[in-house]
C-alpha cells in the first residue's frame, strides 16, 4: 500500500509538472509554449467551464458595434502605448486586444510565433467565457526578455450558440511585431497632394513618421497619430513644417509648401454672377438695352430712315491656363471610384496613397502605401508588381504581393490592400 501510494503522489506530481509547463502566460506575452503541446486547428474543448487567463484585465466597456439580432460575430483589434505603425511593439510597450462579439459566448486565442524561431508552432494561449455582448478590453500586455523578434499572430475563436461563427474561416487573425527597441526617429514622408490649389479650393496633406512620441505641424497643432491624411484649405500660399520628438528629446522637422493661385479669369466672373443682386441688375440692364433698341427701330422706320443696326462686341474668352489643357493622349487609365482616372504614359507609373487620394476616403486611404504598386508596358504588354506594400495588392481575386511582375489585362480588376476595386482599362 506505501508503494502504491508513494508511486500515485510521483504520477501526480509529474502530472502536474507537465500540465503547469503547458499552462499560458508564464514566460511569454501570451504564454510560454512547449515542445510537446500541440492544438488542431479549431478549438473542441467548447464546454468545460475553466477558464485560461493571465493576470491582465478584461473589461466591458460598451455595447458592440454589430447588429444583436443579426447570427453571432466577432470583430478583433490590436493598440499598443505607444502607437506605433503597423502593430509594432517594443519590450517598453504596453499592448490591448480589443475583442468585439454582439453574443456571449467562448473566446479562444492562438499564437503564431515568427518563423525561424524556436517557438515556431502554433499554441493556444488563452480561452475566456465572456457573458455579456460588447466590446471587451483585455490587457495590457507586457513582453519579456524571451520575447521572439518580429511578427506574432493572434488566431482568435468565437464560440457562440453551439457552434463557432466564421463559416468556413471561423477566426480572425490580428498581426503585431515585436522589436527589441523603439525604432529610430525618422519622417518617412510628408507631402501635400495636389501642391498647386486654387483658392477656395482644398488638397491633402499627408504625413508618416517613425519613432515619435509626439507629432506636431506649424498652423495645424498637434497630431494624435504618427501617421495621417488631413484636408487643409489655405487661403494663400503657405508652408507647413512637421516637427516630431521622441522620448529622449531629440527633433526632426521637414517642411511642406502648398501654392495658391487666384481664380482663373471665367471662375471669377462667374462667381461675380452668381451673386443674386448682380443677376437682378444684369437682368435689368438687358431689358433696358432691349427697350431701347426696339424703341430706336420703330423711330427711325417712322421717319422712313435707313434702320441703324446696333452691334455688340463680341465677349473675349478667357484664356484657359495650362493644366486645363487637355492632357496628351495615353495607352491605358486606371478608374478610381467616383469618376476619377489614373493616366498610364510612358513605360512605367507607380502608384500610392497621394494617386488614390480623390477616390478613398480617408479612413481607407490610409490603409494604401505611399508606393503600393508599380504598372509597367514593355514588349507591347502591361505588367503590374506590388511594391512590397503593408496590406498588399490583389489582382481579379488573386493576393500577387510576392509574385513579382505580373501580365495586366484590359478591364482586369485591381485591389490595393483590399480597400478599392480599381479598374484597369486600355485605350
Amino acid at each position: 500500500m506505501r508503494l502504491g501510494a508513494v508511486l500515485a503522489v510521483l504520477l501526480w506530481l509529474a502530472a502536474v509538472t507537465a500540465l503547469t509547463a503547458g499552462l499560458p502566460g508564464l514566460a511569454l506575452a501570451v504564454g510560454a509554449p512547449t515542445d510537446n503541446y500541440t492544438i488542431p486547428d479549431i478549438p473542441t474543448d467548447n464546454t468545460t467551464p475553466d477558464e485560461l487567463k493571465p493576470s491582465v484585465n478584461f473589461v466591458l466597456e460598451g455595447p458592440s458595434s454589430q447588429d444583436i439580432s443579426a447570427p453571432p460575430g466577432m470583430i478583433a483589434t490590436f493598440t499598443s502605448v505607444p502607437e506605433r505603425d503597423n502593430n509594432q511593439v517594443t519590450a517598453d510597450d504596453r499592448w490591448f486586444l480589443g475583442i468585439d462579439i454582439n453574443a456571449p459566448g467562448w473566446i479562444f486565442i492562438y499564437e503564431y510565433y515568427p518563423k525561424g524561431s524556436t517557438y515556431e508552432r502554433k499554441r493556444v494561449a488563452w480561452k475566456w467565457h465572456l457573458k455579456e455582448s460588447g466590446v471587451w478590453n483585455l490587457g495590457p500586455f507586457n513582453a519579456t526578455g524571451n520575447e521572439p523578434e518580429g511578427q506574432h499572430i493572434y488566431r482568435i475563436f468565437f464560440y457562440s450558440g453551439g457552434k463557432y461563427t466564421g463559416g468556413d474561416h471561423p477566426w480572425n487573425d490580428v498581426t503585431w511585431t515585436y522589436l527589441p527597441s523603439t525604432p529610430p526617429l525618422k519622417i518617412i514622408s510628408f507631402e501635400i497632394n495636389p501642391p498647386g490649389i486654387y483658392a477656395s479650393e482644398g488638397t491633402l496633406l499627408f504625413w508618416e513618421a517613425q519613432g515619435a512620441s509626439s507629432v506636431e505641424i506649424s498652423g495645424i497643432g498637434a497630431m494624435a497619430d504618427t501617421g495621417g491624411t488631413l484636408m487643409i484649405k489655405p487661403a494663400a500660399t503657405t508652408t507647413y513644417v512637421l516637427t516630431i520628438r521622441n522620448t529622449e528629446g531629440k527633433t526632426l522637422s521637414q517642411s511642406a509648401t502648398v501654392t495658391v493661385r487666384p481664380l482663373p479669369f471665367a471662375e471669377q466672373v462667374m462667381k461675380f454672377l452668381g451673386n443674386p443682386v448682380i443677376l437682378i441688375m444684369a437682368a435689368a440692364a438687358v431689358a433696358i438695352i432691349v427697350l431701347t433698341f426696339i424703341l430706336l427701330r420703330r423711330r427711325y422706320a417712322s421717319k422712313g430712315e435707313a434702320k441703324e443696326t446696333l452691334s455688340l462686341p463680341a465677349p473675349q474668352l478667357a484664356e484657359k491656363p495650362e493644366e486645363y489643357r487637355p492632357l496628351a493622349a495615353t495607352k491605358a487609365v486606371i478608374e478610381l471610384p467616383g469618376g476619377f482616372e489614373i493616366r498610364i504614359a510612358g513605360h512605367t507609373r507607380a502608384v500610392g496613397r497621394a494617386d488614390l487620394a480623390r477616390g478613398l476616403e480617408i479612413d481607407k486611404l490610409n490603409l494604401i502605401s505611399r508606393q503600393h504598386f508599380r504598372i509597367t508596358f514593355r514588349e507591347e504588354q502591361f505588367f503590374i508588381e506590388d511594391l512590397g506594400s503593408a496590406g498588399g495588392t490583389i489582382l481579379n481575386g488573386v493576393e500577387i504581393r510576392e509574385s513579382g511582375a505580373v501580365s495586366l489585362k484590359d478591364d482586369d480588376l485591381i485591389e490595393p490592400a483590399g480597400a478599392v476595386k480599381l479598374r484597369f482599362l486600355v485605350l
